[in-house]
């Protein structure tokens, strides 16, 4: 029995506007797609040279996903016992991406493994073939190495309370790092640099927690659709629409539009603001582009048939509805860990044949892909809030409406199931601020929420998946930075 609160099933009727105003909205949104993945592709670049000048300014910023690595590195390695073989774990560190990367890399290793392991990787350091060209661009490198020998081999006393501070004013972060090396736990400049371990370990033991349920539900789950797909048990609620008008395709255009003009707008005036300012002001402007979601009500259509039509209803019963979402998410985990793997392999080939081993560290590397959330976790509040408000709340209901209620159900009048989840799944990805090479698992998740709205017809379900994956990866990005912070 249908569930009282689900909109009756909508009639098969063509929506409104004409196919040849489909068609011509269909050209409009191509245009559109590739104008916001050249101009995405663009912010990344130009993000990513950005954060590598403040990481030049202000090395071991904790927004530096490097850098990030190193500081719960130290943190957790504050609350192990000396002899733990866990120490030399998390010491490694990414390739070095330069010689001055490599030698702060050396003060990480002397804090959590040890002055001999310390005095090895300097050795390495100096080892490497881009060393002699780095020490002529900075010849200080040459002394910084001299400091942190002496250091390391005979104590703070023969290395200097100057040189010391010389460190920290050249390495930021790593420089008082090395700084602190020696001192007891209770030393204001060591006690500031090794708190917060407690709230690390809490937080990724129970991501770690979190990853085994998803691996066993996921496994589980996986098995379980797919027997059912098998046993032809599975059937889809949604059914294909009646070809014709444009009005839902026109909604992916008009979200576009706003989405464009925001960014582009942005770009324009927002040169005068301070870039903490400049976040506020847009994440605040984002929310006017939920008004994408209600063009078919100004194009006419009732508001029982939108809400009909785009999924905008309770389906068989909201934790009927939630329940699905969750059992869907998790049955879509083999498929994301296959496109985490690859992007993770691109970005690894692309950052070891850009960077090579032995590099000065310039400039970013191909390779290496600043986090946009990470960026905004770094920066001072409201932005956090305001990013995890977005990320689990306008995501989840905006982005399901316009990509899964209204461009999805477009393209499956005229496409088959699969077709149709992978071309919106495709616009759905590269609208996101991430490198091209790095929007396989942004594409996937899109995919997946598009057959939970084909499964299920309401977009509760998609919805809730949607919400889950922003919580999870956004509440644990803001963790990590919230205790890693000085």
């Amino acid at each position: 029995m249908e569930h009282p609160e689900a909109p009756r099933p909508p009639i098969r009727v063509p929506d409104p506007g004409s196919r040849a105003m489909a068609r011509a909205a269909m050209a409009v949104l191509v245009l559109l797609v590739g104008a916001t993945f050249w101009l995405q592709q663009a912010s990344t670049r130009t993000g990513a040279s950005e954060s590598h000048a403040r990481s030049r300014l202000d090395p071991g910023r904790v927004a530096d996903p490097h850098a990030l690595g190193a500081r719960i590195a130290v943190k957790l390695g504050a609350d192990l016992p000396a002899d733990s073989p866990l120490r030399p774990i998390l010491a490694e560190q990414a390739v070095p991406r330069g010689a001055a990367e490599r030698v702060r890399s050396a003060m990480v290793v002397g804090e959590v493994v040890g002055p001999g392991a310390a005095l090895e990787a300097l050795s390495s350091a100096e080892a490497s073939p881009g060393w002699p060209a780095a020490v002529e661009r900075d010849p200080a490198l040459a002394d910084d190495l001299r400091t942190l020998r002496a250091l390391y081999r005979d104590g703070r006393d023969e290395a200097g309370d100057a040189a010391l501070a010389s460190l920290a004013d050249r390495h930021g972060w790593y420089g008082r790092v090395a700084g602190a090396f020696g001192l007891p736990e209770t030393d204001p400049r060591r006690a500031s640099l090794i708190s917060g371990g407690h709230g690390l370990a809490w937080t990724l033991g129970l991501f770690t927690v979190a990853l085994c349920v998803a691996v066993v539900g996921g496994v589980t789950a996986s098995v379980v659709f797919a027997v059912a797909l098998a046993g032809r048990k599975l059937k889809p609620v949604m059914a294909a629409p009646a070809p014709g008008g444009s009005v839902y395709l026109e909604t992916a255009v008009v979200f576009f539009v706003l989405f464009l003009a925001l960014k582009v707008g942005l770009g324009v005036l927002g040169s005068g603001l301070d870039p903490h300012r400049g976040q506020v002001v847009a994440m605040s402007l984002q929310w006017g582009v939920a008004l994408a979601v209600f063009w078919p009500l100004v194009r006419g259509v009732s508001w029982s048939h939108w809400r009909a039509d785009m999924g905008l209803h309770a389906g068989r019963g909201v934790w009927r509805e939630v329940g699905a979402g969750v059992a869907g998410y998790l049955a879509s985990m083999p498929l994301l860990a296959v496109a985490l793997a690859v992007s993770y392999a691109m970005v690894w080939l692309r950052s070891r044949s850009s960077a090579g081993v032995g590099g000065v560290g310039d400039g970013p590397s191909a390779g290496e892909a600043t986090n946009p959330i990470i960026e905004a976790m770094a920066q001072p509040a409201p932005v956090p809030v305001m990013l995890l408000l977005l990320a689990t709340v306008w995501a989840p209901l905006v982005e399901e409406a316009v990509f899964r209620g209204a461009l999805y159900r477009h393209l499956r009048s005229r496409l088959g199931v699969v077709l149709a989840a992978g071309a919106a799944g495709v616009v759905f990805g590269v609208g996101h601020g991430y490198p091209w090479y790095a929007l396989l698992p942004v594409i996937t998740l899109g995919v997946v929420f598009a057959l939970m709205r084909h499964w299920r017809g309401s977009l509760v379900a998609s919805m809730t998946a949607h919400a889950l994956n922003n919580a999870v990866v956004a509440g644990f990005m803001y963790a990590l930075v919230a205790f890693a912070g000085d």
